[in-house]
C-alpha cells in the first residue's frame, strides 16, 4: 500500500509540473497549444523518471551502459502513455465546450496514463532489477 501511495504522490506532482508548463508556455504562446503540450509533457517526464527511479522503483545504475538502457526503455514506454494522455487532453480541447477543457483532459489523461505507465515500468523497465516492487 505504501507503494501505491508513494507512486500516487509522485504522479500528482509530475503530473502539477507538466501542466504547469504547459499552462505557462501557452501563456507565451497562446495558439500553440502542440508546443505547450510537448514543453509539459518533457518536464513531466523528466521529473517523473527521476523520481520513479529514485523512490519508487529504488533503481541504480551499476554503469553507463545500463542507466542509458534503462532511460531509453522508459521513454519508449512513455510514448505509449503519452498518446493515451494526449488523445484524450485533444479530445476534452475539440469536443468539450467548456473553459480550460485541454486542462481537465490533460488531467484525465495524464492519471490514466500514468496506471498503465507504472505497469509498463514495473514489469518491463524496472522489472528485471526489482521483483519486490509490488503490483
Amino acid at each position: 500500500m505504501k507503494i501505491v501511495f508513494l507512486y500516487s504522490i509522485i504522479v500528482i506532482f509530475a503530473s502539477l509540473v507538466n501542466i504547469f508548463f504547459q499552462r505557462m508556455t501557452l501563456e507565451i504562446f497562446p495558439t500553440y497549444l502542440i508546443l505547450a503540450m510537448l514543453m509539459g509533457t518533457g518536464t513531466g517526464v523528466l521529473t517523473k523518471y527521476i523520481l520513479d527511479a529514485k523512490y519508487v522503483f529504488k533503481y541504480q545504475a551499476p554503469d553507463l551502459n545500463e542507466h542509458v538502457r534503462v532511460v531509453a526503455k522508459y521513454g519508449f514506454m512513455g510514448l505509449f502513455t503519452t498518446g493515451i494522455f494526449w488523445s484524450i487532453e485533444l479530445v476534452f480541447h475539440y469536443f468539450v465546450p467548456i473553459r480550460e477543457s485541454a486542462m481537465w483532459g490533460a488531467a484525465l489523461g495524464l492519471t490514466l496514463g500514468s496506471a498503465v505507465k507504472y505497469y509498463l515500468d514495473k514489469n518491463y523497465v524496472f522489472g528485471p532489477h526489482r521483483k519486490d516492487v509490488p503490483s
